[in-house]
């Protein structure tokens, strides 16, 4: 996978960029205001009227957004996990503010499937459960990495045991942090390194934080 696809799926919520260029065609159709269209795709706070209005529809981009957007109530993100569309249920997967109960109801125990994929995005997802999931293969390694909440013994897991694309995964994943990210810094691939390099998250930390620990050391 090229740098851009990595950016990518290195963003908030992973949320996939063909979502938002599909719900921006349609709710432009639909005459929403642009400011509420760039909320929506920027997973920012929207306003009540707003969930009211983007839940009124039927079309799977835009409610993908809702349910996956951290600012959608917690009713209306478990009401949209029992959706007929697949596609919006996996959206409300991701959300860090959907109940362990939900989760264990989509997650399939032992078997991969996509939905489990989402799930193990979720930062929320119980440490115990995402470590079963690494086990079984519930969800792909790169899910996992992908994790926000990946605890430092899957961390430990990824670096030792995956290969270089799984690593560029961990690599863009803002959750981490000093430890992992020292580790990373001396991955023996170039990829895997240059990759960190475009984590603002390490970013931030190496220039504002590395160098006061250094100074105290």
């Amino acid at each position: 996978m090229g740098l851009l696809g990595l950016l990518l799926a290195g963003c908030a919520l992973n949320t996939p960029p063909l979502y938002e260029s599909r719900a921006e065609a349609f709710l432009k159709r639909q005459g929403v205001a642009e400011a509420s269209i760039e909320r929506l795709k920027g997973r920012q706070p929207l306003e009540p009227d707003e969930v009211r209005l983007f839940g009124q529809y039927k079309d799977t981009a835009t409610l993908f957004l809702l349910a996956s957007n951290e600012g959608t109530p917690a009713e209306d993100v478990e009401k949209l996990a029992s959706s007929e569309d697949v596609e919006v249920r996996w959206g409300a997967a991701i959300n860090p503010s959907l109940s362990v109960e939900t989760m264990n109801r989509l997650r399939t125990p032992g078997k991969y499937s996509t939905i489990n994929g989402y799930l193990a995005r979720n930062p929320a997802l119980p440490l115990d459960v995402l470590r079963a999931m690494y086990k079984s293969g519930e969800a792909t390694k790169v899910d996992i990495a992908m994790n926000p909440s990946c605890p430092p013994d899957l961390v430990d897991a990824i670096l030792a045991e995956q290969p270089e694309d799984v690593r560029q995964y961990l690599s863009v994943n803002r959750g981490l942090g000093p430890a992992a990210w020292t580790r990373l810094e001396k991955d023996p691939s170039p990829s895997v390194v240059r990759m960190l390099q475009h984590n603002r998250a390490y970013v931030r930390w190496k220039r504002d934080v590395a160098p006061l620990e250094a100074g105290r050391s």
